[in-house]
């Protein structure tokens, strides 16, 4: 039985799955890239808080960018090094498109966080961690 050599596994935990000690010798050494994003998908929600910039209503889709934007951004900011996506919003779970970001990001090698107030049916939405928010 033949052993994959030893600089195969690095190169491979190196090139998917950066571990955090990995990740801060390489901050160590000057790599000041992002590792985490936050991405703001919608303005859109179902709450009307009045403490929240976000007042909108469900269906206000305007200026809000389309699936391939979201995509794009998400490989570019792969490439810099981030490996967290937080998605959130206003709502995030209003987006039709979401399950598709949520699995775009996944298949690059990334975890996704979902923020959301936790009102909808969250659990249809595949992400690596889920954040409610309390009211």
């Amino acid at each position: 039985m033949s052993r994959t050599p030893k600089s195969t596994w690095v190169t491979d935990a190196l090139e998917l799955h950066e571990r955090p000690l990995i990740r801060y010798a390489k901050w160590l050494l000057g790599d000041r890239s992002p590792i985490v994003a936050y991405l703001k998908i919608t303005k859109r929600c179902n709450l009307d808080c009045y403490y929240c910039p976000w007042h909108t209503t469900p269906t206000d889709f305007t200026h809000e960018q389309d699936t391939a934007v979201w995509t794009a951004h998400i490989d570019t900011l792969f490439e810099r090094g981030v490996r967290i996506f937080v998605l959130e919003g206003g709502e995030p779970t209003l987006r039709q498109d979401l399950p598709v970001i949520l699995a775009h990001a996944q298949a690059r090698g990334a975890h996704t966080i979902l923020a959301t107030n936790g009102t909808g049916s969250i659990w249809r939405f595949s992400p690596t961690a889920f954040t409610v928010a309390e009211s």
